[in-house]
């Protein structure tokens, strides 16, 4: 365990990993330590871990396992390294997506039920497509700051993400009709408190149980659907419709940086046809 832990720090140490990174890896490493207990590590043992305690997790993640475990437990004890599986470049698909009349439920609801925290957090997804994480780091300075620099017509809101997944910063544009929002209700709420703090106090387990009491109460709820993931589905398929309708060059490439993703099939899998699309497309045949 020491050693691998040492290899560990060196890592973080040369930046070779991110501190998000680090807790990950130090995790897996701890359960893979406190499986073995005192046992010799080797590849057999290493091999069997990733099948028994992550048989049914994606290709991707037992794939960063066995790197993980390559790197900082068989390399430093010159064990023989095991064979990493091929990256799974299957097509991405998304389980969790809600249709506007759903986010307008959840929105209206969230608000009726006095969940002052959640409404805020449903409707800045819905208007960015930034992930829930990220939406919690968000600063009151991060809201002052953007919302200072909105000309109607000429310059919009962009909200500056610095705490993106792999530590990626980019800039989400808000457009002209959700500005208003940011205005008249996130603004006047983010003046309110000192602009080193975050707008929501609230943990992800708070929100997440909020959200589910929210779900069951407008007839939604479905453990497939649970998450806030769907929101940022929902954003991607409104916009990326919104531009090709307006012949927007790119338009995949623009969504594809405004949800973060650092690749495409991961964009195509959030785009899905809302219900009232099929149904107007039906109409319009002939």
């Amino acid at each position: 365990m020491e050693a691998s832990e040492n290899a560990l720090k060196s890592a973080l140490d040369n930046r070779k990993i991110t501190k998000s990174s680090y807790k990950t890896y130090k995790k897996y490493l701890a359960l893979f330590h406190n499986r073995n207990n005192a046992k010799p590590i080797t590849p057999e043992s290493a091999k069997e871990y990733i099948d028994s305690f992550y048989v049914d997790r994606a290709k991707n993640t037992r794939r960063l396992l066995t790197m993980i475990l390559n790197t900082y437990v068989l390399l430093p004890s010159n064990q023989e390294r095991l064979k990493v599986p091929p990256k799974d470049r299957g097509k991405k698909t998304l389980k969790n997506h809600f249709t506007n009349r759903e986010v307008a439920a959840l929105i209206a609801q969230a608000k009726a039920n006095n969940f002052i925290d959640l409404y805020h957090c449903l409707n800045i997804a819905a208007c960015t497509g930034m992930r829930i994480n990220e939406i919690l780091c968000l600063t009151c300075e991060d809201i002052i700051t953007a919302c200072t620099k909105y000309v109607k017509d000429v310059s919009p809101i962009e909200i500056t993400v610095l705490h993106g997944k792999g530590d990626k910063m980019r800039n989400v544009p808000v457009c002209q009709k959700d500005s208003e929002y940011f205005l008249k209700e996130l603004l006047p709420l983010s003046l309110t408190k000192p602009l080193e703090s975050r707008i929501f106090a609230c943990g992800y387990d708070n929100f997440r149980k909020q959200l589910k009491f929210v779900m069951e109460t407008i007839g939604i709820y479905d453990n497939k659907k649970m998450g806030f993931h769907g929101l940022r589905s929902h954003f991607c398929t409104q916009r990326y419709g919104q531009m090709k309708k307006q012949d927007i060059q790119f338009a995949d490439k623009v969504v594809q940086h405004i949800l973060g993703h650092s690749d495409y099939a991961t964009t195509k899998g959030y785009i899905r046809p809302e219900p009232d699309a099929v149904l107007e497309y039906a109409l319009s045949l002939r």
